[in-house]
């Protein structure tokens, strides 16, 4: 899936002469994700901004069962639950608060044992 954002400006005539009214697409997010077999899982996502192409997520999920999974790779870490408990389709723009964004732990290389134990 994918998701993208446009923004329309628009500049007084009588301003600037360089400044030119202009569709811009700030971000646009490209998700690839599935299931390689029935136990490993992937997702893979990129991101083209204002500036260059970058990776958001590149991880693999070993997942035997509900309570018991292991995921390596580029992803969000599970101490923002922002990111987890709003998702991007419910916010009217989708800039996230300042401490999400710039202060808090975001996407990490790493490894985490996790699951749904109950």
């Amino acid at each position: 899936h994918q998701e993208t954002q446009v923004d329309y400006r628009a500049f007084d005539p009588n301003g600037e002469v360089f400044a030119r009214d202009s569709f811009v697409f700030p971000r646009v997010r490209i998700f690839f994700n599935g299931r390689a077999t029935k136990q490993w899982e992937y997702m893979f996502s990129i991101n083209k901004g204002f500036g260059d192409l970058n990776i958001l997520d590149a991880w693999l999920n070993w997942h035997p069962s509900d309570a018991f999974q292991v995921r390596v790779g580029r992803y969000m870490t599970p101490f923002n639950y922002e990111q987890y408990a709003v998702q991007n389709m419910w916010l009217l723009t989708p800039e996230r608060s300042l401490f999400t964004s710039n202060l808090g732990l975001n996407r990490m290389l790493g490894a985490q044992v996790w699951g749904n134990v109950w």
